[in-house]
């Protein structure tokens, strides 16, 4: 009798351990696969299977594409049960967007984009070339490009029909986001510069570089008119940036500099060119400005006496207007040492014995002082001596001045 009571009762609980795992099994189980078990109050349905990178509704709201671990699932918004899964990627799918006309979906990851027909759910074209992973996809407008930004610090505008890369946008660093204009005209990117970039879709060229963010900029977006773009960073902030149309685009006046030499010691004075157009007041600036030369703002004039020579360095004119629109012009600045000491178009012994003759005189503006260091020594002799041809040949009475000379310098 004890022996069956026993025997009850490790049936008993071996049946309670058998119901518990059922039942966890069973209502984990439900858990996952129904789209509306526990959801929070206000939720309708809860979707996706695996880890989600991005979701993107259709033009017309009737599909959710959910990009994750797995692949792209589709969802029916008005069942709220899964239209298709669309696998074909080897890689997370980091980023997808529909087409204008919601017919065909955009999915990116790593090294590959593939776009599919949503009603049949088969690969139309891959696009390949991006060489890191593709973080966002947009759409123009009239559906023809799509504009990728990915890691590989570009931005890839491609021509959908054909899978051709029709221009390659360069930035500084990864490229989080992408956004067309509603005109199609524009693209903002959102970068890991902290910068918001706007680009002319047609030229490819930047038109503006939005500033204020103090971290990676993860996301952007225009407004329907236009007019407004919104950007979201990882320092926490949302910017709304106003954009006001232009008519007409930064030009110069002259549209481009020449590259200048300049000679230590001698002075110099140089106009830079006028800007016109968009929104004035214009503030330039000039980037790097050689030492003892000094750039004035209001006049946009470059002035002083070189102190330092240089080698040909590449130099930034910067007009900046009302809005933050700016634009620019490069060019080279060389600094070079005056060795013609006497000035009669050549460098030859009698630059040497001028110099000679001139030891240790001291002065702003002394023609023997050639590295303009505010003394006639050595370095001044050393300098002429080596500029001089190496085919001009000393006379004799010449080196006889110039031994002379620095014989009497050192008496002094």
């Amino acid at each position: 009798m004890r022996n069956t009571y026993r025997l009850i009762l490790g049936f008993c609980g071996m049946l309670r351990i058998v119901l518990f795992f059922a039942s966890t099994v069973i209502t984990q189980s439900f858990a996952q696969d129904s789209p509306q078990w526990h959801l929070p109050d206000g939720a309708i349905a809860r979707f996706g299977q695996g880890t989600i990178s991005e979701i993107a509704y259709s033009p017309d709201g009737t599909r959710l594409a959910v990009a994750g671990g797995i692949g792209i699932w589709l969802y029916d918004t008005v069942t709220h049960q899964e239209a298709a899964l669309l696998k074909g990627h080897t890689r997370e799918v980091e980023s997808v967007s529909f087409s204008p006309d919601g017919s065909t979906l955009a999915s990116g990851s790593y090294g590959e984009v593939h776009l599919w027909n949503v009603e049949t759910g088969n690969v139309i074209n891959t696009l390949t070339g991006h060489i890191s992973s593709v973080f966002s996809i947009s759409f123009s407008p009239d559906g023809n490009t799509i504009a990728l930004g990915s890691s590989n610090k570009r931005v890839g505008l491609w021509d959908v029909e054909t899978g051709n890369l029709l221009n390659t946008l360069e930035h500084t660093h990864w490229v989080n986001s992408v956004s067309f204009s509603p005109d199609g005209s524009t693209l903002a990117s959102g970068n890991r510069d902290w910068t918001v970039g706007l680009w002319d879709v047609e030229t490819g060229n930047v038109i503006n570089t939005l500033t204020g963010h103090t971290g990676y900029v993860e996301s952007v977006s225009f407004s329907p008119d236009g007019n407004t773009i919104a950007s979201g960073s990882r320092d926490g902030t949302v910017l709304l940036w106003r954009l006001t149309p232009t008519s007409t685009p930064i030009t110069f006046t002259p549209t481009e500099i020449a590259d200048q030499t300049f000679e230590v010691g001698t002075p110099v004075s140089l106009t830079l060119p006028n800007a016109t157009g968009d929104t004035p007041p214009y503030t330039y600036t000039l980037s790097p400005i050689p030492a003892g030369l000094h750039f004035d703002n209001a006049t946009q004039i470059l002035s002083g006496t070189p102190t330092t020579a240089t080698t040909a360095t590449l130099a930034t004119y910067t007009v900046t207007d009302a809005t933050g629109a700016s634009a620019s012009l490069t060019f080279t600045i060389t600094i070079e040492v005056n060795l013609d000491v006497n000035s009669d178009g050549q460098v030859d012994v009698l630059d040497l014995v001028w110099v000679a003759v001139s030891y240790g005189m001291r002065g702003p503006a002394v023609p023997a002082d050639v590295n303009a260091d505010g003394v006639v020594n050595v370095q001044d002799l050393v300098a002429v001596a080596e500029g001089i041809d190496a085919g001009d040949v000393l006379p004799s009475k010449i080196a006889e001045e110039v031994a002379l000379a620095c014989r009497g310098s050192r008496r002094v």
